[in-house]
């Protein structure tokens, strides 16, 4: 799961895991339980450590090209760039836990000035390279340690097996699906991303003229009744390649835009929500799209005191 913006992508979690806390998820962050890492495409996700190194190999060279323009603009080629790596993987023996300013000042006490955007890219490489991941949080901070203190080691990989468990982990989660919506979600080539689904052998789907694959026999006639507030970046409105869920049941968007989350009901994007944290409260303002009923109005106000339980603050509601 995306895990670009930490406080959403904490929310997306619990939206699917009911009585999950904030607390709790960063208290398995802490020891490695889930690790947070650039994989799959050029930003963060949540990965466990049993995944974590296979869809490294399978994904990490995609996602390193996807890079290389921007390496080449800081100056970062592989000979420098394997430099920097053994700088931070030396910073990080012995179970240290660094933020990125500190392995910053690692790198300039080696002799290499690295800060701002250059010292992202930087960190990024060595996340791709498989040498550091995330480590437990300092305040609101976040680590970094070396992925082979949190991660068993990758004793055997079968590319093919790779996607094949790809395909069936994205489709059980995003299904039904098309190869096109792999390859966005996971930086594969296209023509990866149909040998996956082959490999998977999933089932053929035709929606409205369109074939489509899943692994399970669908259901389209009972969405979910409840309302929920999904983050920016949930994987239910952005990981297609298009910005219409297959089965059809959600109406396009009125705007791709990911700065503020959606309002979910039976099946369908019925408006967008944004929050302002205080310091005991949290405002949050509500923008439907469709006719208000008083349902809806209902469900919007169940699920935004349960957003506020969740962020341990005092709500304050503003529909428009």
């Amino acid at each position: 799961m995306q895990s670009q913006e930490y406080l959403s992508a904490k929310w997306a979690l619990a939206l699917r895991a009911p009585g999950l806390t904030g607390d709790a998820i960063d208290e398995a962050l802490a020891p490695g339980d889930i690790l947070r890492t650039h994989i799959l495409r050029p930003t963060w996700h949540f990965v466990t450590p049993d995944d974590i190194r296979w869809l490294l190999a399978l994904t990490g060279p995609r996602i390193d090209a996807l890079a290389r323009p921007q390496y080449r603009q800081l100056d970062l080629n592989d000979e420098s760039l394997s430099r920097m790596h053994d700088v931070i993987v030396d910073s990080l023996s012995e179970g240290a836990h660094l933020t990125r300013a500190e392995i910053g000042e690692h790198l300039a006490r080696a002799g290499i000035e690295a800060a701002g955007r250059k010292l992202g890219y930087i960190a990024y490489s060595a996340e791709v390279a498989g040498h550091i991941c995330s480590g437990p949080m300092v305040g609101k901070q976040h680590t970094y340690a070396l992925l082979a203190d949190r991660a068993p080691e990758l004793t055997d990989f079968d590319r093919d097996e790779a996607l094949g468990k790809i395909a069936s982990m994205y489709v059980r989660g995003h299904g039904p699906a098309q190869p096109r919506d792999l390859s966005w979600w996971s930086s594969l080539t296209l023509t990866d991303s149909r040998r996956a689904f082959d490999i998977a052998g999933l089932r053929p789907l035709e929606i409205d003229d369109r074939t489509y694959w899943t692994d399970v026999e669908p259901v389209t006639d009972t969405p979910l009744a409840d309302v929920f507030l999904l983050p920016p970046y949930d994987e239910y409105v952005s990981y297609f390649r298009e910005p219409i869920d297959p089965s059809r049941l959600v109406r396009e968007l009125p705007e791709r835009v990911f700065t503020s989350g959606f309002v979910y009901l039976d099946g369908q994007i019925s408006g967008r929500w944004r929050r302002t944290i205080k310091s005991k409260a949290v405002d949050i303002d509500v923008e439907l799209f469709v006719q208000w009923t008083s349902r809806l109005v209902e469900g919007v106000e169940k699920a935004v005191i349960g957003l506020a339980e969740f962020l341990n603050r005092v709500p304050a509601l503003t529909i428009r």
